[in-house]
């Protein structure tokens, strides 16, 4: 586009416009000699207008000559040249070009960036002037630089990559790292942005479309934006990567997307395999708990089996003693059985519910003792707890000898009774309690000899203390364990 200009008209208001605009300008006649600076373009060289007009632009500001790589002059020359070739303005962009420090000539010259416009002044036709609407970015750029030289450092200490998306020409500068994790020549390097998302893993690229328009969709200036993906390349590898950023925006529009980029790859593998072990180590446990199951059925129907023949042995045994023994026997067997009846119902293979377990023992014991028929009620009650099964097992046992002597022993010459069953958890310790109303006991648990062997043998087993003595109407006996751990 040709921009054609008139020449300034002359004047005081004119002159005091162009001396206090807010842009450096400097004006050039097609020889480009100084004509004319404004206030801030003195500031901002450090001359005085005075010691610009009516000079060379060159000799006013003379490259360095210990810089031999310098190009910034030769640049504004090229641009100066294509101003008059062309009467179009030419925007050279940022370019370095050192100047002499004005205020201490002694120090020699300043690394000095700036950013230039070279705007033709045409009048008929002809080129009258150039302005030049300069500005100094040396700061700004120098900022830049840095930033840039401290992203490169961390990415190549971490392994993270970092890249620019411009929305507006659609194509995308990243780092070398960034090119490396999607397939790319190394180096830095500028592709379409379109090239990147072709290597979007298809099932992935609704997730990071969605990612990108939800955070397009949220108002702000800098907008957040964190995907996990992954990227199929050329060859068929298959990489998860990580991009996380702002979005820039302008004018209600995103134009920017700048962020890193990081390879997941071995951290999902990693996830992956625990996935898969975590699922075979459940498909495991499950077999297990089934055989472990059927376990318990089988010995269940075992021990059944054996107290049936025990039970048959009795009825048909000679002397009263010797039935008796046998009987006992069968139930401590079926009490027993009993446990892992309940742990095969339950699907439990490790665990009892004493809540649930206690009231049926109870009323295993009322029937199988023959306490019905002689009015003895055996009631229990239990607290909400999850007994590991050896200890299940131990506890039906103390239970079954225990109830067995008081149905045998406390209610001599009575006609009716009352047996009532307690097991609780007190301060971390188990407590078992079983009492009755008969005529009370001097005697210690299981006369018989055997039964008192038994309760003492389990209750060294599981770390008890007992104790036993005659209530105010009855007999109470005592057992405190430690629980173990949840």
């Amino acid at each position: 586009m040709n921009r054609k200009h008139s020449a300034p008209e002359t004047g005081p208001l004119h002159t005091l416009l162009f001396d206090h605009a807010p842009n450096a300008y400097l004006v050039l006649d097609p020889d480009l000699v100084i004509v004319g600076a404004n206030r801030r373009y003195c500031e901002m060289t450090g001359h005085a207008v005075e010691d610009l007009v009516g000079k060379f632009l060159f000799d006013v500001f003379p490259e360095d000559p210990d810089d031999a790589d310098s190009d910034g002059g030769g640049a504004i020359e090229r641009s100066l040249d294509r101003v008059r070739e062309t009467m179009e303005t030419d925007d050279l962009g940022v370019a370095r070009y050192d100047i002499r420090d004005m205020s201490n000539p002694d120090k020699g010259y300043a690394v000095r960036y700036w950013q230039l416009s070279h705007i033709p002044i045409v009048e008929d036709g002809r080129l009258i002037a150039i302005l030049q609407d300069g500005r100094d970015v040396t700061e700004d750029h120098l900022n830049q630089r840095n930033q840039s030289i401290k992203l490169r450092l961390a990415a190549k200490i971490s392994g993270v990559g970092y890249g620019e998306f411009d929305f507006a020409t659609g194509l995308a500068t990243v780092s070398s790292e960034v090119a490396t994790l999607f397939g790319f020549d190394e180096g830095e390097t500028t592709h379409p942005i379109k090239e990147f998302f072709d290597r979007i893993h298809p099932q992935d690229v609704d997730r990071v479309q969605f990612a990108i328009a939800k955070a397009t969709s949220e108002s702000g200036n800098n907008l957040p934006l964190n995907v996990d993906y992954r990227i199929q390349l050329p060859g068929g590898a298959i990489r998860w990567v990580n991009t996380r950023g702002e979005i820039l925006v302008s004018a209600g529009q995103p134009t920017r997307f700048i962020g890193a980029t990081i390879d997941l790859t071995r951290s999902k593998e990693r996830e992956l395999l625990l996935e898969e072990t975590l699922e075979e180590r459940n498909r495991l446990l499950e077999q297990k708990e089934i055989l472990l199951g059927d376990v318990n059925h089988r010995v269940k129907n075992s021990l059944q089996l054996v107290s049936s023949i025990l039970r048959i042995e009795a009825g048909s045994a000679r002397g009263a003693d010797l039935k008796a023994h046998l009987n006992r026997a069968a139930m401590r067997v079926q009490a027993v059985s009993s446990v892992h009846e309940l742990i095969y119902r339950s699907s439990q293979v490790s665990h009892v519910e004493i809540e649930d377990y206690i009231p049926q023992l109870a009323e295993f014991l009322e029937e199988g003792l023959s306490a019905r028929s002689r009015n003895i009620r055996i009631s229990a009650r239990a607290a909400p707890l999850r007994l590991p099964t050896d200890l299940a097992i131990s506890l039906a046992l103390l239970i079954n000898e225990l109830v067995t002597n008081a149905v045998k022993h406390a209610f001599a010459g009575r006609e009716q009774g009352q047996i009532e069953i307690v097991v609780s958890a007190e301060e971390g310790r188990l407590s078992v309690r079983v009492s009755d109303d008969g005529t009370g006991n001097t005697a210690a648990p299981g006369s018989d000899g055997l039964g008192t062997r038994i309760i003492a043998g389990i209750v060294d087993q599981i770390g008890g203390t007992m104790t036993a003595e005659n209530a105010k109407t009855g007999y109470r006996v005592a057992i405190v364990a430690p629980l173990p751990p949840a």
